[in-house]
């Protein structure tokens, strides 16, 4: 694992040393903006202290995961003597197995949590009852893919699903407000698996509280919100495409 870190270090380190000075940046312009405005030192300071903090995070990336795990905090219980080891961790899920699973597990308690809170006042309300004007609420749960294009790198396909999330949801918003539905609930997760060309397959998982939801209006807004985001990126491809499909089109 340790070469594999250095490696990525290595890969990374023009553009996390870019993040880095834009964010030293940002430090420094809230240092200097707050003792323009009359604050003291400390407090201006303290205002830039998270653009600072990230600029030694992106610097020091590669080190603190090496070094994720090497120390255990002990807390023990004044009262019963137990004793609980907790692993120290370095937080970076992107490049950290052991961190991505607890922070995982973090996500997946807070999830159940909120699902047991929106589903107790979804009762209390009576949305789920089969006789209720308007329909009756249910969960719902699924996947939201991309088609694997030649043309599209690794950042793209990332870019394009996260870019038609945002087209699909102001279509849902539209067709939930047409229908006076103003309390409907979702929890979106973003997954990478590798895929069948070793540049992965991006995707999105969907939870969703709401009334009934047609199964081909959903599969038309998503169709048209990848077609838009790729159409966006890609005029010249898109052409191409449209231009052969009428040529095979014309030929049958």
């Amino acid at each position: 694992m340790s070469s594999w870190i250095k490696r990525v270090g290595e890969l990374t380190a023009a553009h996390r040393e870019a993040r880095a000075r834009r964010f030293g940046k940002m430090a420094h312009r809230r240092l200097w903006q707050r003792r323009a405005e009359g604050f003291s030192d400390l407090y201006a300071k303290a205002d830039g202290a998270w653009y600072a903090a990230r600029e030694r995070g992106q610097r020091e990336r590669p080190a603190r995961v090496e070094a994720c795990g090497s120390e255990t905090l002990y807390l023990i219980c004044t009262g019963c003597g137990v004793v609980h080891e907790h692993r120290s961790g370095c937080r970076i899920g992107l490049l950290c197995v052991p961190c991505r699973k607890a922070s995982a597990s973090t996500k997946r308690g807070i999830f159940r949590r909120a699902r047991a809170v929106c589903i107790d006042e979804a009762i209390r309300r009576g949305l789920f009852n089969a006789t209720r004007r308007g329909g009756r609420w249910s969960e719902k749960f699924m996947t939201l893919t991309a088609p694997h294009f030649p043309h599209h790198s690794i950042a793209e396909r990332i870019c394009m699903v996260l870019r038609a999330w945002s087209r699909f949801l102001r279509l849902l918003n539209d067709y939930w407000d047409g229908r006076n539905v103003r309390s409907a609930e979702w929890f979106r997760v973003f997954e990478w698996t590798p895929g069948d060309d070793e540049r992965g397959h991006p995707h999105l998982h969907l939870w969703i509280l709401s009334p009934f939801l047609p199964h081909d209006a959903i599969e038309a807004w998503w169709r048209q919100a990848l077609q838009d985001e790729d159409r966006r990126n890609h005029p010249a491809w898109w052409s191409r495409l449209l231009k052969s499909t009428a040529t095979a089109l014309s030929r049958n």
